[in-house]
């Protein structure tokens, strides 16, 4: 189980890399997988700690910057084990090699994953929104 959230985290990294990676070069191309990750990250942790304010009933409000900062710190931590350590940027380069099935289902699995994270942090601010109390 986790062999699969390490690949579609390395193939999510993938996608946003090959995004229009032709017009840029690899260091480029690495941040927009970087930027790309941590985007998704911090979707999901802004949405369950929309969730968890909810719960358990308490106001805290996160400040821009306090925002700022955690997702460079994603950012940051993204950039080491992605770049630093090589290991987004061997998967890269072995993912054309891989089964035209795998690929594809890797991809699609990767799409929702981020389609859902994106659905879930939206459905969270509507309901956030409701929760303090904030009319449309």
């Amino acid at each position: 189980m986790l062999r699969l959230f390490k690949e579609l985290y390395l193939t999510a990294f993938t996608i946003f890399f090959r995004v229009g990676g032709a017009e840029w070069t690899p260091g480029i191309n690495a941040g927009k997988g970087i930027a790309g990750i941590a985007l998704i990250e911090a979707l999901l942790l802004l949405a369950i700690a929309n969730w968890i304010e909810m719960l358990a009933g308490t106001r805290y409000r996160i400040a821009k910057w306090e925002a700022v900062v955690a997702y460079f710190a994603i950012c940051v931590g993204n950039h080491y084990s992605l770049v630093t350590c090589g290991h987004g940027t061997a998967f890269e380069r072995r993912f054309s090699d891989l089964k035209s099935s795998r690929k594809f289902l890797l991809i699609a699995a990767s799409v929702a994953v981020m389609l859902v994270a994106v659905v879930l942090f939206v459905y969270s601010a509507q309901a956030h929104r409701r929760f303090l109390g904030i009319r449309d």
